[in-house]
């Protein structure tokens, strides 16, 4: 199962030079991530496939939402 750390988030933002506005989640920040209708990281392999996107934030805003 692949996981993602903290250090390695916040690695890739300062080897970008953007450790100020990108790395983590914190007020200020720009977010980029997206909300699933599971929790990808309980269910089994065989679920993963079917999970819908429900929103994605990109710099902060919502750019995709299913409602």
């Amino acid at each position: 199962m692949l996981r993602f750390s903290p250090t390695l988030r916040a690695s890739s933002s300062m080897v970008l030079g953007m450790a100020g506005t990108i790395g983590s989640i914190e007020p200020g920040k720009q977010a980029d991530f997206a909300l699933v209708d599971r929790d990808l990281l309980a269910v089994p392999d065989a679920q993963v496939a079917a999970t819908k996107v429900q929103w994605t934030m990109f710099g902060g805003k919502i750019v995709y939402s299913t409602k």
